[in-house]
């Protein structure tokens, strides 16, 4: 019998030895690098970068002499400027001031040095008797862009009473300037009044 073409032993051990090499290569991970190196693990993703510091303050406006008919609001006080159509009134059944619209042409509220804040709300109410009942709408803007407008978002409208209560828009970013808008012809301004204007800033 010719057995010269059958595979001897060794040639069986070749073949197995090919055969658990190629199953080896084959079941390795994918992240080996060329050459047979493990790949370097991924670099952490970078932390997020924290938030910056921010001071919290309230303006009562107590801190000067107001008039029981008003003055108009000092340009600066607290670092904001008021418009033409603010003035400090002097409360006559208590020992604190507050703020009422009169006559004028801006009752913009913004930086006096550009720079943002966050409007975190104020007390308004209606200087007419607990009964008055009034409302108006915030307008926010930041860097000459509208950022809210509560005359076209959903609840934008604050409805004010003669009890003090702390109104605030539905917005919590970054602003410059604050502005209010009315209804009812324009009325409700005659009689709005404010207090505890809160706010906050970065703090660098």
């Amino acid at each position: 019998m010719n057995t010269s073409n059958a595979p001897t032993p060794h040639r069986h051990l070749g073949l197995l030895a090919s055969l658990v090499m190629a199953l080896a290569v084959t079941a390795a991970p994918a992240a080996l690098a060329k050459g047979g190196s493990p790949a370097p693990a991924p670099a952490p993703a970078p932390a997020p970068a924290p938030a910056p510091a921010q001071q919290s303050y309230k303006l009562g406006f107590d801190d000067f002499t107001a008039a029981l008919y008003g003055i108009p609001m000092p340009a600066g006080y607290g670092g904001f400027i008021w418009g033409d159509r603010w003035y400090a009134m002097q409360n006559p059944a208590a020992t604190n001031n507050y703020l009422a619209v009169g006559s004028g042409l801006s009752m913009l509220i913004r930086r006096a040095d550009g720079t943002p804040f966050y409007f975190d709300g104020a007390d308004f109410w209606s200087r007419r008797g607990v009964d008055a009942v009034g409302d108006f709408y915030f307008v926010m803007y930041y860097q000459g862009k509208t950022v809210y407008n509560g005359l076209t978002v959903r609840k934008g409208k604050q409805v004010f009473t003669g009890t003090p209560t702390l109104l605030k828009p539905a917005y919590t970013g970054p602003v410059d300037t604050i502005a209010f808008a009315f209804d009812s012809n324009g009325l409700d301004w005659n009689h709005l009044a404010m207090d505890n204007f809160r706010f906050r800033v970065d703090v660098k």
